[in-house]
């Protein structure tokens, strides 16, 4: 099965964890997920917008009318949370047909990005960040 993955490792949300460490494992548990649900909702506003994750519109399409990658549904219903534990979180779009559509390919499927391949896009930090504040006043208060 193909996916397509991106997980906290990426730059600006290990930062994040590093602040978290005097918190229990239970806590940055939660924090975690949080942040990864919040991955899978960033997924979805792509899908919803025709836009990868760095805000480019994806490439119109050729042979038909409509919205790239949205015919059936099935490459935006399959953007999962896929891990997560105290230390970092995974998201994904598990959809076998993923790949062709993040990467592109030489037999002429346009490279439509669904999820970060290379730094963690400016918009997702301070989502992230965002979901990180509301979590630690949550926790504080």
């Amino acid at each position: 099965m193909g996916s397509v993955t991106v997980t906290t490792s990426e730059q600006g949300v290990a930062e994040i964890h590093a602040e978290l460490k005097g918190l229990g494992k239970r806590t940055l548990g939660r924090i975690s997920r949080q942040m990864g649900e919040e991955g899978v909702s960033l997924i979805q506003l792509g899908f919803s917008s025709g836009t990868d994750p760095y805000g480019a519109t994806w490439r119109p399409l050729k042979y038909r009318q409509g919205q790239p990658l949205r015919k059936t549904g099935a490459l935006q219903g399959s953007a999962k949370l896929i891990y997560s534990d105290e230390t970092m979180f995974s998201v994904a779009v598990v959809d076998w047909k993923a790949p062709f559509h993040q990467f592109g390919t030489k037999r002429g499927i346009p490279q439509r990005k669904m999820v970060p391949d290379v730094d963690l896009p400016a918009f997702w930090a301070a989502s992230f960040a965002e979901v990180y504040e509301e979590f630690m006043s949550s926790v504080l208060s």
